[in-house]
């Protein structure tokens, strides 16, 4: 059971149960958690009426409670409630319960982060550094040193950079190769070098692949990049390879038979260069020989699997919906303090297992002449500047390397109008947006139940009869149903 459990069955203060909790801890009479467990449901006050919350708190049991194991470890269900679709389950977590002593308050306290030795490990540093990195040095949670920090930023001890959001006009934490703000000395360019520095050359990747390169060379051997890239991936390798190319000019790229190739130049003669050149020639065609016939067998393979596995495929669609003041509602604040009409969720199960979820964010515009380029851009906007719906990425024009915020590649954005303009079709594709026309969906929903719908003349007959707008459609489609 949990704190706040105790505060609605014993209707006391928070405060209250809490030190009588403390007391019987330490009389023995009662066990606590090790850990905090996390749980999230609908809750409801008098004046504030229905809302979601999500809470981390302790649980405790009676010492002499039958549940108890000898190895005190007890299962436990914990209620989850999601932020939107509000779907209700219980998480089973294997809770080890702990009788109080001294340490265990003591390793509580551990971690904390004590100002003074923040400020004495940006002074012992070149660049600056992020909350996750402060967290790591001192053993601490990472929000324990996001607060930390921030603390200090606030008292001028520290200064913070970020991302410059030109649709909030402030800066907000970078999210690409950079995680959250950067923060550094006042005064000093440490943050600055940080932003530059990305992970640059304190990537463990970079010295890893300096090795092996060096190793094959004085083999006389070329280094392969898929050497790296099946580890490390095809991004992350020619980083690490460009950065070595710019510091060690002795270190060589070739492209032989499509494929990338590094070497040290100072073990090799120009006849190793050519037999090495010889060498990957051939064994780059058999390989692509080899690659061409299995990847045919694979696209067979995975064309007849899919086909099995769709007939046990099931699809759930929810549409996100929030509770706040006893009220629900489907218009979906995001956290960039943008409002989303409409949000569709699309989640695919197989045999009762999630396989993928997919987003459906809707943008409804009723405007005379049709939708507009600019209520499109509008709409994008808000989308790939939301962390529900956006993501930064890190892009490379010519020598430059841009942070440019996206739409995640799991989020279909649709926009309802009952016209479009000839522009607005061509920016949708540019920004792979699907145009629903006001009226091939009432087509659609008229098909459905057998009548036509015109949703002009609903409206006007909603003025005509007045109320709530929720209550008057699902009366109008219940009317058409038994019609």
């Amino acid at each position: 059971m949990g704190r706040m459990d105790l505060v609605r069955e014993l209707k006391s203060y928070p405060t209250t149960v809490q030190c009588r909790l403390d007391k019987l801890w330490q009389e023995g009479k009662i066990l606590r958690s090790r850990e905090k467990i996390h749980a999230s449901y609908v809750d409801s006050k008098p004046g504030v009426g229905r809302y979601w919350k999500k809470l981390s708190t302790f649980l405790w049991i009676r010492a002499d409670s039958r549940a108890m194991t000898p190895s005190g470890i007890v299962t436990v269900e914990v209620p989850y409630t999601q932020r939107y679709t509000l779907e209700e389950s219980k998480k089973k977590h294997n809770v080890a319960f702990i009788a109080f002593s001294k340490p265990v308050v003591e390793n509580v306290k551990q971690g904390w982060l004590n100002q003074k030795e923040v400020l004495k490990f940006f002074k012992n540093r070149d660049v600056g550094a992020v909350p996750s990195e402060v967290a790591q040095a001192f053993n601490a949670p990472l929000s324990r040193a996001s607060r930390t920090l921030g603390k200090m930023r606030k008292q001028g001890l520290l200064e913070r950079r970020g991302y410059w959001n030109p649709v909030l006009a402030k800066e907000t934490p970078f999210q690409g190769r950079i995680k959250g703000y950067v923060y550094g000395l006042p005064g000093t360019d440490q943050a600055k070098k940080r932003i530059e520095q990305g992970e640059g050359l304190y990537s463990p990747h970079v010295n890893a692949i300096l090795v092996e390169i060096r190793k094959d060379s004085s083999l006389k051997r070329f280094t392969s990049y898929g050497k790296f890239e099946e580890e490390l991936g095809q991004y992350e390798t020619l980083k690490a390879i460009k950065i070595l190319t710019q510091i060690y000019p002795g270190l060589v790229t070739a492209t032989i038979g499509g494929q990338g190739f590094i070497y040290d130049k100072q073990y090799f003669t120009s006849e190793d260069i050519d037999k090495q050149v010889a060498y990957w020639e051939k064994h780059v065609s058999i390989k692509k020989r080899l690659t061409g016939a299995i990847g045919a067998f694979h696209e067979a393979f995975s064309q007849h699997a899919i086909d099995l596995a769709l007939k046990d495929m099931d699809i759930k669609v929810t549409f996100w919906r929030k509770i706040g003041k006893g009220k629900e509602s489907y218009n979906i604040r995001l956290s960039n303090a943008k409002e989303i009409d409409r949000v569709l969720q699309v989640d695919f199960y197989y045999k009762g297992k999630l396989l993928w979820r997919h987003y459906y964010p809707i943008e409804c515009k009723f405007y005379r002449g049709g939708a507009t380029p600019e209520h499109l851009k509008e709409f994008i906007d808000k989308l790939r500047f939301s962390s529900e719906f956006g993501e930064q990425i890190a892009l490379q024009e010519g020598n430059q390397n841009l942070q440019v915020h996206v739409v995640k590649q799991n989020v279909h954005p649709i926009l309802i109008s009952p016209y479009f303009k000839k522009e607005t079709h061509q920016q949708a594709k540019k920004y792979h947006v699907e145009l629903l026309p006001t009226w091939l969906l009432a087509k659609l929903a008229g098909d459905t139940i057998g009548k036509k719908l015109e949703m002009r003349k609903l409206f006007e007959d909603y003025l005509k009869e007045g109320g709530n707008i929720e209550a008057f459609l699902t009366e109008i489609f219940k009317r058409k149903k038994t019609q």
